[in-house]
């Protein structure tokens, strides 16, 4: 009999009660934020582009977020299972779906770590360059 076939009391089908503690549950939300902390920290780099509109795009932004939060919530509800999105995939479009959108997560899980760290490189990065002659270039190419 599995976790996810009957409950400790018998009576329904779901996940086992108390399965996981609270390390494994706080250890695997710190991984799962890792995309939310890349786009949080890509803000300044759009304040160079939204200017004014900034607030509103952050705005729209978490409204798109809670909307994905409370569907994947509901579906959590309704398809209790350990394999999250692919299960839910599975379950609602065909076993191949799921298989592609597991897969599709561990590569995207592998994409992460680089394209966090490019897009630290150019919110840290001087935005002028010493030249050879002494003068400061700036970014409109005009020496100081």
């Amino acid at each position: 009999m599995s976790a996810t076939e009957q409950t400790v009391s018998g009576s329904a089908p779901g996940l086992r009660r108390n399965a996981i503690g609270l390390r494994e549950v706080l250890f695997q939300s710190i991984t799962d934020m890792a995309p939310g902390a890349a786009i949080a920290a890509s803000i300044p780099a759009g304040a160079a582009l939204a200017a004014g509109s900034l607030p509103l795009a952050v705005v729209f932004a978490l409204v798109a977020c809670l909307l994905c939060a409370w569907c994947i919530g509901l579906l959590a509800r309704e398809m209790p299972a350990a394999g999250s999105l692919a299960t839910y995939a599975a379950r609602g479009l065909h076993p191949a779906v799921g298989f592609l959108v597991a897969w599709g997560y561990v590569l995207v899980g592998w994409l992460i770590p680089p394209l966090v760290l490019l897009q630290l490189g150019f919110t840290t990065a001087p935005r002028s360059t010493p030249s050879s002659t002494g003068t400061r270039r700036t970014c409109g190419g005009r020496g100081r």
